[in-house]
This record gives C-alpha cells, sequence and structure tokens, in this order.
C-alpha cells in the first residue's frame, strides 16, 4: 500500500478551507500547545507529510520556524508555498537542508505506513541532526470505520502502541496522550450501531465557520480538563531522543 494519497482521497480531506474545520482548529492549537511546553518551538522543525501546509502555517504565523514536505502533488495553501515542497521525499531534500532540523513532526502519517519504526529509522538516518520528535495519529481500534479503510490506515493507536514505537527508534517519550475525548464517545456510540461515516471532509462557509470555532473552544478545553489517559479519537506523542544515545 502507497503511503500518499491519491487525488480523491487527497481531494476529499484538503479541499478549500478545510483549515476552519472544528477539527483543523483545535488539533493546530494542541500541537502547538505541545510543542511550546516541551520547550521546542525554538527548534527549526520539519513536517514530514504536510498535506498543503495548513499546520505549517499555523506555526509560521505564530512564530515558530516550521517547513514541511510533502510526498503527494497538491497545491499550497494561500502564503505559505515558499516554505513547503510537494511531490517530494522528504529524505531526498539536500543534505544542507536535512541538517537544519532539529524537530521533526509525522502528523497523523505513520498509520499508514505498515512498518512505523522502519519508516522511522530510516528518516533519522537521513537527518542525523534530530532530536525531538512530535507524532499524532488516530486512536482506539475499536472506533475503527470506513474512514480508516478509505484513507488507507494501517491501525489505529493506543498510547502502548505510540510508546511501544518511540522505544524502538531509540527515543523517550515525554508526553503521550489521548485528546478528541468527546469524540471518540460519540463514535463508539455511532459505531454501534453503523459502522460507516461520511469520508469527505466538508469546509465550514458563513456562519458555520463561527460555529465550528465554538466546538474547537470545546475540544480545546477538554484538553486541559480531562485526564490524559482518557480514550479519545486521537493521540499526540512528543518523544526527545536519548541522552546517551546523542552523546555518541
Amino acid at each position: 500500500m502507497k503511503s500518499e494519497f491519491d487525488e480523491k482521497q487527497f481531494e476529499s480531506v484538503y479541499s478549500d478551507g478545510v483549515e476552519n474545520t472544528y477539527w483543523s482548529l483545535s488539533r493546530n492549537y494542541i500541537i502547538r500547545n505541545s510543542i511550546k511546553k516541551n520547550n521546542l518551538d525554538k527548534n527549526k522543525i520539519i513536517e514530514i507529510g504536510c498535506g498543503r501546509g495548513i499546520v505549517v502555517k499555523y506555526l509560521r504565523d505564530r512564530g515558530i520556524h516550521c517547513k514541511g514536505v510533502e510526498l503527494s502533488v497538491c497545491k499550497p495553501i494561500h502564503g505559505i508555498s515558499d516554505f513547503i515542497k510537494t511531490g517530494m521525499d522528504a529524505n531526498d531534500l539536500p543534505l544542507e537542508e536535512r541538517s537544519e532540523f532539529k524537530s521533526f513532526m509525522l502528523l497523523d502519517v505513520i498509520e499508514h505506513i505498515e512498518n512505523p519504526v522502519e519508516f522511522l529509522k530510516n528518516i533519522l538516518d537521513r537527518y542525523r541532526n534530530l532530536t525531538s520528535i512530535i507524532i499524532a495519529v488516530p486512536a482506539r481500534q475499536e472506533i475503527w470505520s470506513n474512514y480508516d479503510e478509505f484513507y488507507g490506515h494501517y491501525r489505529r493507536y493506543d498510547l502502548q502502541i505510540t510508546k511501544d514505537v518511540i522505544d524502538k527508534i531509540g527515543f523517550e517519550v515525554i508526553e503521550n496522550r489521548y485528546f478528541f475525548h468527546a469524540l471518540f464517545n460519540s463514535a463508539k456510540f455511532v459505531f454501534h450501531f453503523n459502522k460507516t461515516r461520511n469520508t469527505q471532509i466538508v469546509p465550514p462557509k458563513g456562519f458555520s465557520k463561527i460555529l465550528h470555532k465554538i466546538i474547537a473552544g470545546y475540544f480545546i478545553l477538554e484538553y486541559f480538563l480531562l485526564p490524559k489517559h482518557w480514550k479519545g479519537s486521537s493521540i499526540i506523542c512528543v518523544a526527545h531522543k536519548k541522552t546517551k544515545l546523542i552523546n555518541e
């Protein structure tokens, strides 16, 4: 199975305005919060599998030095084309450019990879100065659906699987938690009766943009108030390279 999206998949998940959905708004905030609270905001960060550059633009607009690479051929969102490269394998960037980065992000990427450990080790072999990683993945196999099949997922993760992957690449987990708790509970309830869900992400327009901002605010509040181990439909994991490996 190929890791990049085909045209139909890409159009379904990255249509114009998708950055205004509650999912993108709250996820962007949570990613930025994890970067800042783990003191990675001064690092040069590369997002591998950046899509049209939604997260890259969000972070750059807030003072975080971030660039992106996307394997699929696509049109970047407005204002970010100078900072992402599309139609390119991240491992094919010039050595000088690869050497700039201290942190890398894989946001809803490794679920598309059959062997994520081998995939990550290959990146680390090419990007020798990387010392930290931020990963986001869809969570909880019990809410597996046609959505996962349509987008070519191999699995949904849980906290232990995520930690196992991190351990095997010689990194140490410093944050590993669920978010989108209410989405998990609602999906579990709905899927009890119907295993299908809409695979097309429809960007909000007009008044619905305000509604999406309100919903995003709820998920951000939920992220801060609910225990990290409470099940959610997504996981964010931050890890550092083990000190003994850095000093070798």
